[in-house]
């Protein structure tokens, strides 16, 4: 699925939803727009398939071997 930041985002806002992403441009897309919402948690793990950071996110944490 190729959606780009902004749809997500414009979902987000309207779903009340929070994003949860590594990707960086979600913090600047909400600054520079002056948004209030949607809210953003944004991971940076040193391992990040979409297994650890589920485990992580479940409160699992990872290991850095």
């Amino acid at each position: 699925m190729d959606t780009e930041d902004s749809e997500i985002l414009k979902f987000a806002r309207q779903q009340n939803r929070v994003i949860v992403t590594q990707d960086l441009d979600f913090s600047e897309l909400v600054a520079l727009r002056g948004y209030a919402r949607p809210s953003l948690i944004t991971l940076r793990l040193f391992v990040s398939d979409p297994e650890t950071i589920t485990r992580t996110l479940r409160g699992g944490g990872y290991a850095s071997d």
